[in-house]
């Protein structure tokens, strides 16, 4: 937790812009900047490799004082690590933006079906698959070892 002396949620609503931004620091290289605007933005300062940076935490009160402190006590584990808190994020980010794009083009290469389509078992268990025009015909064997594959697919779509 974060000592009683710093400001707490009615204190930093209270707080009024001024003509230019100003910071109030929060203990331990936290500090909250506040804008012309009004807005509210956490900071961690920190030095690495000699040179002082600043990681920008989120806006209050989105992100609350408790939360602010637990991002920077996290930023101070990765210090102690080596590793850079602004480059981390950075690359988290990066990261996360290559997940999105990877998981639009795949839907995007899934094209939806035009038409509908039926599914019907013949008398000698093989599978008839109708479209508006045209038949597919699967032979007993090729329906069981399509069932087989999709019984396996759903069976590791419920495992995850």
């Amino acid at each position: 937790m974060f000592p009683k002396k710093y400001l707490t949620d009615q204190q930093l609503l209270a707080l009024k812009p001024k003509s230019k931004p100003y910071k109030i620091s929060m203990g331990r290289s936290l500090l909250i900047l506040i804008n012309p605007n009004g807005g509210l933005y956490w900071r961690f300062r920190y030095r690495f490799v000699g040179k002082e940076k600043s990681l920008s935490i989120g806006t209050y009160p989105r992100i609350s004082i408790v939360a602010a402190h637990d991002a920077a006590d996290e930023a101070r584990e990765l210090l102690k690590q080596g590793i850079d808190p602004s480059t981390f994020k950075r690359e988290i980010k990066r990261e996360s933006k290559e997940e999105e794009k990877r998981k639009l083009k795949e839907a995007r290469a899934i094209k939806p079906l035009k038409t509908a389509f039926s599914l019907n078992l013949a008398t000698d268990g093989g599978l008839v698959i109708t479209r508006i025009d045209k038949t597919f015909s699967l032979t007993p064997s090729q329906t069981n070892a399509l069932k087989s594959f999709l019984h396996i697919e759903q069976q590791e779509a419920l495992d995850e």
